[in-house]
């Protein structure tokens, strides 16, 4: 595929906010599975594993008429969202079902809300590639998983959850794989597939995020204002085509940290800015005169 062809089709991804396609959980699940077998869990490990991520290929659990002390609590396959949110709490076996539960419930499950942010907010340590053995891999891989349900969860929920921005805004900052020692083919496969599901959940907060706007504002301000790149070019993606009115103002400031801020949120939408207008904007912004984006 030509340069141009893949930058056409990372515009598109931009433009649609990330979430058509790659909030289902069906597009990683093979992938991981092939993971699996790369870093070498055998054949059997491997099919429960994929077993305990898969949430469309389980069967449904028996429908039980739980009654509700709440006539208005919303149910799903006939439990109210109160037992959902105490399996999600538990981490039980039906932890699967409850993620399903709240997402097809959407904005009517916004009581879920703090414990899917709790679920994001919880400690992550990296998958180290060539160190890391396979269980260790497979493990924290089910975490990842997992958590890509919460921001679906999130993300159906719509803009009841977006006191969740913050916490959602930090996973996708979080170092989720680290390149250790590359001993081999399969570790540099391995690696690269892994880079792929990392893209794929800053993909999926992005489109999530983009959701809660104008309520999100605040967080998304506040990465803006961080200094740090990769948190300004994540808020950039979010806002897509609702950052340039900002970038502009700050262009225009005749403020050096200011018109700074405001060339690097232009060159962060790279794929929908001519090169030639960076350079002309650079040369043309006193604070910025010579200086290549």
């Amino acid at each position: 595929m030509r340069v141009r062809d893949r930058s056409i089709q990372t515009t598109n991804v931009w433009i649609k906010g990330a979430e058509q396609a790659f909030h289902g959980v069906r597009h990683t699940m093979w992938r991981i599975v092939l993971l699996l077998f790369m870093v070498g869990v055998s054949v059997a490990n491997a099919q429960t594993v994929r077993a305990a991520l898969s949430v469309e290929g389980m069967r449904a659990p028996a429908r039980v008429d739980i009654p509700s002390t709440d006539s208005n609590e919303p149910s799903y396959q006939g439990k109210p969202l109160s037992y959902w949110l105490k399996s999600l709490h538990n981490r039980d076996d039906q932890m699967k079902w409850s993620f399903e539960a709240i997402r097809k419930l959407g904005p009517a499950a916004a009581a879920a809300v703090p414990e899917l942010t709790r679920f994001i907010s919880e400690p992550f340590r990296p998958i180290e590639v060539g160190i890391d053995g396979s269980d260790e891999v497979a493990a924290k891989l089910h975490q990842i998983e997992l958590r890509s349900y919460a921001v679906d969860c999130l993300h159906a929920i719509g803009k009841p959850a977006a006191s969740s921005a913050k916490a959602l805004l930090q996973w996708a900052l979080t170092e989720r794989v680290i390149i250790g020692d590359l001993r081999n083919e399969k570790d540099r496969a391995v690696f690269i597939d892994l880079v792929g599901i990392d893209v794929l959940e800053r993909m999926r907060v992005a489109g999530t995020v983009a959701e809660f706007l104008p309520d999100a504002s605040l967080a998304i301000a506040e990465f803006l204002k961080s200094q740090d790149d990769e948190a300004i070019k994540l808020a950039v993606a979010i806002l897509s085509d609702r950052s340039l009115p900002i970038a502009t103002d700050l262009l225009k400031s005749r403020n050096c940290t200011d018109e700074k801020l405001g060339l690097k949120m232009i060159a962060d939408l790279w794929p929908v800015v001519a090169r030639d207008r960076l350079l002309d904007l650079s040369e043309s912004l006193p604070c910025t005169q010579r200086r290549n984006p």
